[in-house]
């Protein structure tokens, strides 16, 4: 509803579009067959007021209703908007924006309570604890729509889910999650603090995530190659943190076929983070 009212919602299809609420004043008010309590309005997020039908479609921005406390100034706006429409249409549109503006200024319909702390990790506790009535959302949730937006030429969310189902492909399969690969990204990425929480995720710093992804995923990826070949399995992972310092290492090795390789001395090398991964995992559990 904020969003609504006084936000913008972002999405990227081909190039990113910003749209806003709009209602269609023209659309008569109809009934949903399925709740007969129920009326039916003809709301739209939008990149603006203009269609391609304008004898059914007359598209007023839901926000502007904030700026009239007299719901009569509200319908003088579009008056001019109105006066080639018939009677009825006419009629329709007033009707419309005099109850939205009655919704939003006269109605008491919203509980609401305000936290006034600025500190991103507790709105986003005291966000998700409100939603659980709807979707589930979780932590990583949030920090995806986070880095959805602030990511310039990848889609963050479409590169981390596809990689984490390409991930727990690997071998007898894993059931890693997305809050993994986000942690990661951040362990793996220098110069970044690894806290995770919503304010470490600034534009700044995933941007850096961003520019860092491909090497990110190689060592993310050859790492769980890596324990597959050693036997470790989705049962016996018991901290997956405890892989990133083996993807650390990967990553500054920058080795080619390593994880194949029939070297001595990196077959050797293997043994040994086999023998430091079954210590750190045993210590953790």
């Amino acid at each position: 509803m904020n969003i609504g009212l006084r936000g913008s919602y972002r999405y990227f299809y081909y190039k990113w579009k910003k749209t806003e609420l709009y209602l269609n004043l023209l659309k008569p008010i109809g009934r949903n067959e399925e709740k007969p309590e129920e009326l039916e309005y003809q709301f739209k997020f939008r990149e603006n007021e203009a269609s391609n039908d304008p004898v059914n479609e007359l598209w007023y921005k839901v926000g502007r209703i904030l700026d009239h406390l007299d719901s009569e100034d509200a319908i003088d706006v579009i008056e001019n908007k109105i006066s080639n429409f018939d009677e009825e249409k006419q009629k329709n549109a007033r009707r419309l924006v005099r109850q939205l503006h009655a919704r939003i200024h006269t109605y008491k319909l919203v509980n609401y309570y305000e936290e006034k702390s600025q500190e991103y990790d507790k709105v986003v506790e005291v966000f998700i604890r409100a939603n659980t009535g709807g979707k589930t959302l979780e932590y990583s949730d949030i920090l995806l729509s986070t880095a959805t937006a602030k990511w310039k030429k990848l889609n963050a969310r479409e590169e981390i889910f596809n990689f984490t189902d390409d991930i727990n492909k690997i071998g007898v399969g894993y059931n890693f999650g997305k809050d993994f690969i986000l942690k990661g990204s951040l362990y793996l990425t220098d110069d970044l603090p690894i806290q995770y929480k919503v304010g470490t995720f600034t534009k700044s710093n995933l941007e850096k995530i961003e520019d860092n992804w491909l090497i990110i995923k190689q060592g993310i990826e050859n790492t769980i190659r890596l324990i597959s070949k050693l036997g470790f399995n989705d049962k016996n992972i018991t901290a997956a943190m405890a892989l990133l310092p083996i993807a650390y290492y990967l990553i500054k090795l920058n080795k080619n076929n390593y994880i194949n390789s029939t070297d001595k001395d990196e077959v050797n090398n293997q043994t040994m983070i086999q023998k430091w991964l079954i210590l750190v995992l045993l210590k953790n559990s």
